[in-house]
This record gives C-alpha cells, sequence and structure tokens, in this order.
C-alpha cells in the first residue's frame, strides 16, 4: 500500500509537472555547458517567486544560473530557467480494489464526504493533492476503502504524529533547506516524516516537524490557514526557536497580519513577494530578540486584501488577538480603520508598516504610522538641510512648477523654511540657455551647495557633467538631490539626498543579518530600496524592545527611548494631536567618492 501511495503522488505531480511544461514549452531555448534552459523575459508584474512556480523550479536554482537577478528582478530583464526533465514513475501495483471514486456533488464538502465515507478529511487530502485548494461540483476523488484505509495510512498518519508533535504551514519562498536550518534538523529527516515531499513543497501544505528539545526563549504561531483548514483554531508552528515557554520569562505576544493569500493563489502578484519578505525580517527580528534574552510570542495570520476578511479574522480569534501586547500591520489602507478601532478598543499598540495615509491617525492614540507622508517629510528634511548646510552658500534651481514632482514641492518648503530663519539663498530658473549663468551665483572658498528642484533624474543627469566642470577646490560644489534619482547620484562626487532609509553596507551589524537571513532562508537578502525584510526586522526589535523595556505604556518613554541596531529606517515617532503617533525619522544621506554614508 505505501508503494501504491508514492505511485499515486508522483502520478499527480508528474501531471502539474506536464501541465507546467505545455505552459512552458512555447518560451525560446538556450543551451549553456551542456544544459539546456528557457530565455525568459520578465514581466512587470513578476515576483521571483511567482517565476518559480510557472516553471516548477525553486529560486535558488534560478539564481544559480542568473547571478545578476540576486540583487532584483525588473521587467525587461532576461532570465535562464533551468529545463527541468518528466519524472516518469516506475511500473508497479495499482491496487485498485483497495480505493474507491466519488463524484462530486453540488453543495457537498470534504467534510461531508469524509463522513459519509467513514474516512477523514485528511486522508482524503493525501490521495487527492489538488484537494487541498478546495472541491468543486464534478471533481472526481479516489478514497480509501475501509480495508485499504487500514493498511495505507496506518504507517503513514500513525508514524507521523508519534515522530512528531509540531506542525508547519509552508510560506512562498521556503524551501526544504531553510526549513531544516530553521528546525536544527536535516532535508533526510524531513523527508522521512512527510514522504511527498520528495516532489517538493507547496504553499499552504502542512507537514510534521521531527521532535526537538531546545532551551526556549521564543514561540511563534502560524495562523496561515489554507482553504484545507478552514478553521478557526490555531495551530502552533515553532520558528526560529524553542518549543517550550520559559516558566521565569514574561513573553511579549505579536500578531502579524498580512495578505499572504494563502487561499487564493490564483490572485497573487509580485507584491505578495514583499509582504514574504517583510515577514522573514519580522522572524529575524523575533531571533535578534532572543540573542538579547526577550521573549516573544508571534502569532501571525493571513489577513489576505480585503476589509471583510480582516474582520473575519478579527472575529475568529477575538479571544486570542485581544491579549496581545502588539499588532503589526495591515498592508492595505482599506483595512487599517477596521484593525485600529480593535486595538484602541482592547488597549493594543498598533504598528502600521505601509499605508502613507490613516484616517484615524488624528483620533486614535494607538495608532503607530511608520510610512510618513510626502509634506511631513519636507519639512522634517528642511530642518535636517538647515542644520547642516545654514553656513553654506546655498543655491536653488527651480525647474518646473509642477505639483506632481516631488522635488518642486520640497523647494518650496525649503524656502519656507529659510526665509524664516533668515538663512541666505540665492534662486535661479534653469534653463538650457542659461546654465552657464550657475557659475555667477557661487562663491570661492567655501562650501555651495546646489538645490535641484526636481525628482527626475532624466531632467538633470546631463546637467551633471556639466556642473562638474566648474566644480573646483576653490569653488567646491555639492549638490541636494533625491533617492528616486537612484544611480544618477553616483555620477556626481558630492550629493545629498534626504530619506527614511539608509542601508550601511558596512555595518557590522548589516553584516551579521546578511549572514543569518542567507543562513536561515537558504538565498541572500534583497538589495532593493526600501527593503522589506530589514523594515520587519526594524519595526519588530524596536517596538517589542520599547514594550519589553517600559511595558505598554511605552510611548511616555519615546524621547527618551534609545533606539538600537535598526538596519535601516530611522524612527523618531511624534504625537498627533489627540490622537496616535507618526514616524518623522528622516535622514540625511551622503555620496562621496567612495560609498553613501549618513551625514553628520
Amino acid at each position: 500500500m505505501k508503494q501504491l501511495r508514492y505511485i499515486l503522488l508522483i502520478s499527480y505531480f508528474l501531471s502539474l509537472f506536464l501541465n507546467g511544461f505545455a505552459q512552458s514549452r512555447d518560451y525560446p531555448k538556450v543551451s549553456q555547458n551542456g544544459k539546456d534552459f528557457y530565455l525568459y523575459e520578465v514581466k512587470k508584474s513578476d515576483g521571483l517567486y511567482r517565476i518559480s512556480r510557472k516553471f516548477k523550479v525553486s529560486q535558488e536554482e534560478i539564481l544559480k544560473y542568473n547571478q545578476h537577478a540576486i540583487s532584483g528582478i525588473n521587467k525587461g530583464m532576461k532570465l535562464m530557467i533551468p529545463i527541468q526533465e518528466p519524472i516518469f514513475t516506475a511500473k508497479g501495483p495499482t491496487a485498485q480494489n483497495d480505493l474507491i471514486t466519488h463524484t462530486v456533488k453540488t453543495s457537498e464538502t470534504l467534510y461531508s464526504i469524509a463522513k459519509r465515507y467513514k474516512v477523514t478529511a485528511n486522508e482524503i487530502w493525501d490521495l487527492n493533492i489538488e484537494a487541498r485548494n478546495g472541491i468543486k461540483e464534478g471533481m472526481i476523488l479516489k478514497i480509501p476503502s475501509s480495508e485499504g484505509k487500514k493498511t495505507m495510512f496506518k504507517k503513514t498518519t500513525t508514524s507521523r504524529i508519534t515522530s512528531s508533535s509540531q506542525t508547519h504551514t509552508v510560506l512562498p519562498k521556503e524551501t526544504l533547506y531553510s526549513l531544516s536550518k530553521r528546525y536544527n534538523t536535516t532535508i533526510n529527516d524531513l523527508i522521512n516524516i512527510n514522504p511527498e515531499l520528495a516532489n517538493g513543497l507547496k504553499i499552504g501544505q502542512v507537514i510534521y516537524l521531527p521532535s526537538a528539545q531546545k532551551e526556549d526563549i521564543i514561540v511563534v504561531r502560524d495562523n496561515l490557514k489554507s482553504n484545507s483548514y478552514n478553521t478557526a483554531n490555531t495551530r502552533a508552528s515553532e520558528i526560529l526557536g524553542s518549543t517550550i515557554r520559559s516558566e521565569n520569562k514574561s513573553i511579549i505576544k505579536v500578531a502579524l497580519l498580512m495578505p499572504f493569500m494563502l487561499n487564493n493563489s490564483e490572485k497573487q502578484d509580485a507584491t505578495i513577494d514583499k509582504f514574504v519578505e517583510f515577514y522573514e525580517g519580522v522572524l529575524l527580528g523575533v531571533n535578534q530578540l532572543k540573542q538579547e534574552n526577550i521573549s516573544v510570542e508571534l502569532i501571525t495570520y493571513d489577513i489576505e486584501k480585503s476589509p471583510i476578511k480582516v474582520k473575519e479574522v478579527l472575529k475568529a480569534n477575538y479571544s486570542q488577538l485581544k491579549d496581545v501586547d502588539l499588532i503589526i500591520g495591515p498592508a492595505y489602507s482599506s483595512q487599517v480603520d477596521i484593525v485600529a478601532e480593535f486595538a484602541q478598543e482592547n488597549y493594543i499598540p498598533l504598528v502600521v508598516p505601509f499605508s502613507p495615509k490613516i484616517r484615524s491617525l488624528e483620533t486614535n492614540p494607538y495608532v503607530f504610522q511608520n510610512n510618513t507622508p510626502h509634506k511631513k517629510q519636507f519639512v522634517e528634511a528642511s530642518r535636517l538641510f538647515i542644520e547642516k548646510f545654514s553656513d553654506k552658500n546655498i543655491v536653488i534651481l527651480d525647474f518646473n512648477n509642477d505639483i506632481e514632482d516631488n522635488g518642486s514641492e520640497f523647494s518650496k518648503f525649503l524656502k519656507v523654511f529659510l526665509e524664516r530663519d533668515n538663512i541666505p539663498f540665492k534662486e535661479m530658473q534653469f534653463t538650457l540657455e542659461n546654465y552657464a549663468n550657475i557659475k555667477y551665483k557661487l562663491v570661492d572658498s567655501i562650501e555651495n551647495i546646489i538645490v535641484f528642484s526636481t525628482e527626475k533624474a532624466n531632467i538633470i543627469r546631463n546637467l551633471l557633467p556639466k556642473i562638474t566642470a566648474i566644480n573646483s577646490e576653490t569653488t567646491p560644489i555639492s549638490i541636494f538631490g533625491f533617492d528616486s534619482w537612484n544611480k544618477t547620484l553616483t555620477s556626481y562626487p558630492s550629493s545629498y539626498y534626504y530619506s527614511s532609509f539608509f542601508v550601511d553596507r558596512k555595518s557590522k551589524n548589516n553584516g551579521i543579518y546578511r549572514n543569518k537571513f542567507r543562513q536561515e532562508f537558504g538565498y541572500p537578502s534583497y538589495s532593493t530600496s526600501p527593503r522589506f525584510d530589514l523594515l520587519g526586522f526594524d519595526l519588530t526589535h524596536y517596538f517589542v524592545k520599547a514594550i519589553s523595556s517600559y511595558g505598554k505604556p511605552f510611548v511616555s518613554e519615546l524621547d527618551r527611548y534609545e533606539q538600537t541596531q535598526t538596519l535601516q529606517s530611522r524612527f523618531k515617532f511624534e504625537k498627533q494631536k489627540d490622537g496616535g503617533y507618526l514616524n518623522m525619522g528622516v535622514q540625511l544621506v551622503h555620496y562621496t567618492e567612495e560609498d553613501f554614508i549618513l551625514a553628520k
């Protein structure tokens, strides 16, 4: 019977592979070092995870042959996707007499079918993996007969339970390698307990874990439910830590609400990859807190993208969520006010990572908005500018009056602040005809700061070489631009810009983080800006440590709370009237000929 189980599983995955092969065979092929590849051009909505699913190839395998994609993929990028050979099953007995078939009828559920045949839903799932995504009218299911059930499942299901008391729900981007590292086990041990893993992981798949005895600090629960586990019951999964709570330590409970879309894989898009990266950073933040002897219970929920779904999750898990110490999420603005109301009713601090506009911020004292609106950034950036350059020769070049151009809008704020503080500056409306007149605005023997009033790199790209030509030791020029200029910033030897994010590549802590990320997840961390994994790490570490130090009333201590080990973000939360707190943590970054550094 065990052999039959393997044959059925392999046959199923063969059908999946052939379907994927039929979809991918139209792509052009190339050969390199005797190996065949599809040549694939990245589309706008693609993420690496999405491409790996399309071709049934792991992300690690794609990165292995596309080193240029390690730092991220962009539309139009060409990738070589290794062609996987079809796996054909060996001949063996079919034992069809141990199985019966059932055609799903209208209104039937998996549970009603299982009850009818006196089997469990798990036993049906084991034979019909496609049913884990839900059943539909007309679907043909294999059902174990009463005799077949006794022999087929006695060894598989029972032995799993006795070998492991813990389960884990597979998330996007997870691999057998990363899971073996996370749970301090081997790939072989995982496959021995879960034979179907020999055919690969599937998002939402629930796997059993080898039992382990470890010193406890962390408890992490995953409530990421697929259709196959459509229940309000929580399932514990130990991640990056232990299996037993410490009796002499106070455990901080954190709820993470993110749209992983496990129930709606067909609606997943490239943005889901970002939320998974955020989640990975949160896990490493919890791990760092463990090293600092702070216990955390992380409870994770998939709230998808709709207000209806988040209401369902809050209602179904009310007794658990009302007692948490911190909520992180949600991602979408349409869900924020619903969670904010819940947080206020239960006196729980709510950290909103991404939304730039929260209606309840002005009235709800439990809301912490991390994403600073542009106009608030302009205020803080102007303050930093004056603090740094008030004694320099300031020249502002105006290019347009486009309200959609944040560079133009920032320069308006800057001028108001300069005039308010009686700081002299010069202004010039730039045109191609009068660019030579810039030199008449400069002053010898002091640093000249030229502010470009546009965030559009294409406008100033051809101008920078002309500025370089008039830069000299006697008349030094630095330019003030914007992080949206990207590589254009590095085309000039002394550039400044403001940002809420900065990653010091030479930092020891960042180096440790990069190594830890690769060790735990089996692939390198990303280098796009801002990095979602680092945002997850910084927010988790900052707020949990604040609660650990001062308790839930930590807001009264924020002014003197020393933030440590933020790897990318600058946090400076300011009270908003009678409402919550807005992050005003803007940084001034300086590019020299050597590297980017924080301006001092």
